[in-house]
């Protein structure tokens, strides 16, 4: 969603888009580096909850962007939520890597992957298809414009700042109106994804193991100690048409097995 805004709201470049996106990291490297010692203190259940509660928030603070609004608003938004997902990831990763034994943590490593890529796809179609519905709704109700203009602006925004040169003052006009679509799919784009976050904070405060099981989780079991018996055998073979001294010995160990 961040697209969209940043491109026909702010006006932004690729690489304008890009350098914006940073701020993310700010929030993102501190939280996820403290992530795992946290959740040795106070368990998987607090931190993951405290990441999805940020990033509830982050998506809530950024409904509340407009046209006018300065980047700085922008970035406080995406500093939130970077430090929701250095919070909520880390905790969730363990989970499930602690859930399986040692012999089994490739399929925890696949399992993570794919359940994070799902998680992805699903935010990404879910917010991206309200976003889309909004904005063609606002869209919808613009007046002043031909009928063709409306229909190629509803298809992409992109398509305003190829139009708007060619109609003069009203193409300034047509820009801040898509402007203003954009910003409501926006915010119920936002709405969507803070709602999501919200059930899953509440999800994983009901479900996820806290401090107790984290603490009595995977403990290696005492190796017994065992006496091995085995019997060496050694035999010499010598080569037939050789030189007489020469032969080969070979040495092996039968291990008997405890009964």
């Amino acid at each position: 969603l961040t697209v969209p805004l940043l491109a026909f709201v702010y006006g932004y470049g690729p690489l304008d888009m890009g350098l914006s996106l940073m701020p993310a990291a700010i929030g993102l490297f501190p939280a996820s580096a403290i992530a795992i010692p946290l959740t040795r203190k106070i368990g998987f259940r607090t931190v993951g909850t405290l990441g999805l509660v940020l990033l509830a928030g982050a998506f809530y603070l950024g409904t509340s962007l407009e046209t006018g609004s300065s980047f700085l608003s922008f970035a406080v938004v995406m500093v939130i939520y970077g430090a929701g997902i250095g919070f909520a990831s880390p905790p969730a990763t363990e989970i499930i890597v602690e859930a399986l034994p040692m012999e089994k943590q490739g399929v925890a490593s696949a399992l993570n992957d794919v359940l994070r890529e799902l998680g992805a796809v699903v935010g990404i179609a879910l917010s991206g298809s309200i976003f889309n519905a909004g904005y063609r709704k606002s869209i919808l109700n613009i007046d002043g414009f031909p009928q063709e203009i409306l229909d190629g602006v509803r298809e992409t925004p992109a398509a305003a700042g190829l139009i708007a040169p060619s109609l003069g003052e009203e193409g300034r006009v047509l820009l801040i109106q898509v402007s203003e679509a954009v910003i409501d799919g926006w915010e119920k784009g936002l709405w969507a994804a803070c709602i999501t976050a919200a059930i899953g904070a509440i999800g994983f405060l009901i479900w996820a193991p806290g401090l107790k099981a984290k603490k009595h989780s995977r403990k290696p079991e005492p190796l017994e100690k065992r006496t091995i018996d085995y019997r060496e055998v050694i035999k010499i073979l010598k080569v037939e048409g050789g030189h007489p001294r020469t032969s080969i010995t070979a040495k092996h160990r039968i291990i008997y097995k405890d009964s």
